[in-house]
């Protein structure tokens, strides 16, 4: 794979995309030139591919499967201070068309469950399936 077939993601540590928005997840602090090689020469250490995006009803029956339920996402929203932000973030959750993987809302809740990146990728992965 060509260093240029992958994309930074903005704000994140050792992840990438490609042109078709598969995300590419790397070993914490590594380079895209070491995971390139790694990926090139076909060690066990070939990172995960999480999907880029799943539908609101996957969200939400992988956040049921998952154990985490209404109340505790409800208190996520509720624990956002800013009115015109908690209200952006509801009607983004309640109205949106589909949950990207990279959208920064997405990591504050999954900070907020205390879920690291790697599960955040683990849950998009089972969501999809």
């Amino acid at each position: 794979m060509e260093k240029s077939a992958l994309t930074p993601i903005e704000g994140t540590e050792s992840q990438w995309t490609d042109r078709d928005g598969n995300l590419y997840v790397g070993r914490t602090g590594q380079s895209l030139e070491s995971f390139l090689a790694e990926l090139d020469a076909g060690t066990p250490a070939t990172p995960t591919l999480a999907p880029a995006s799943i539908s609101p009803l996957q969200a939400r029956n992988g956040l049921r499967t998952w154990g985490i339920g209404r109340a505790q996402i409800d208190a996520f929203f509720s624990a956002i201070g800013d009115e015109a932000e908690r209200e952006a973030a509801e009607d983004a959750w309640e109205y949106a068309t589909q949950i990207d993987r990279s959208n920064r809302l997405v990591a504050a809740c999954a900070a907020f469950l205390g879920k690291t990146e790697a599960d955040v990728d683990q849950f998009f992965t089972d969501a999809a399936t």
